[in-house]
C-alpha cells in the first residue's frame, strides 16, 4: 500500500507537503514503486513555493500536473511527498531560510548539497521511497551526488518527437 512518509527523520519535506499519496497506474511498468517531488513541479491542484514560503501563499494551484510527473504516474509510480529545495533554486549547498536544511543522514555534518537538497536527503534516508523527481537548476543534481549523499543522478532526455 503506498502512503505519504508518517514522518520526516532527515528534515527533506515542505510544510505543505502531500497529505495523501498521488496513486500511479496499477498496471504500469512502474507499478509498487513510490517517488517524491521537488517543490517546483505542478501537482494538479496544489501550489508551490519554490523554497519561498510567501510565493507558495500567493500563487494559485495548478490546473494540470507537470508532464514529467504525470509520464511517472501513468507508467505506475505513486507520489508520496514533496520536498524542501533551495530557495529559488540559487544555492549549491542546499540551505533554505524558510524551511531549513535537509539532513546528510549518509555524511552527518555535511550538506545535501544543490537545490534538490530535500530529494537527495529523501532517497538517501530511504524515506519510504526509492526515487525522487528533482532538477538539474544550476547543475543541482550535482552536489548531492557528490556529497555523500549515494545518489545516483540521470538525467531524463525528451525527444522533440515526443513532445
Amino acid at each position: 500500500m503506498n502512503s505519504v512518509p508518517d514522518h520526516d527523520p532527515v528534515k527533506a519535506l515542505v510544510p505543505h507537503t502531500l497529505k495523501e499519496p498521488i496513486p500511479g497506474r496499477s498496471n504500469g511498468l512502474l507499478a509498487g514503486t513510490k517517488f517524491m517531488v521537488k517543490d517546483m513541479f505542478a501537482i494538479a491542484g496544489g501550489k508551490v513555493s519554490n523554497g519561498n514560503p510567501q510565493w507558495y501563499a500567493d500563487s494559485r494551484a495548478a490546473p494540470a500536473t507537470a508532464r514529467a510527473l504525470q509520464w511517472l504516474l501513468d507508467a505506475g509510480a505513486s507520489c508520496t511527498g514533496i520536498t524542501i529545495c533551495d530557495e529559488f533554486f540559487y544555492s549549491v549547498l542546499g540551505f533554505n531560510a524558510h524551511y531549513g536544511q535537509p539532513m546528510n543522514i549518509r555524511a552527518p555534518g555535511h550538506v545535501t548539497g544543490g537545490s534538490s537538497c530535500g530529494a537527495a536527503a529523501a532517497v538517501a534516508a530511504s524515506c519510504a521511497i526509492s526515487r525522487s523527481a528533482a532538477t538539474p537548476a544550476a547543475r543541482s543534481a550535482c552536489p548531492p551526488r557528490s556529497a555523500g549523499c549515494t545518489v545516483f543522478a540521470q538525467r531524463m532526455v525528451v525527444s522533440p518527437s515526443t513532445v
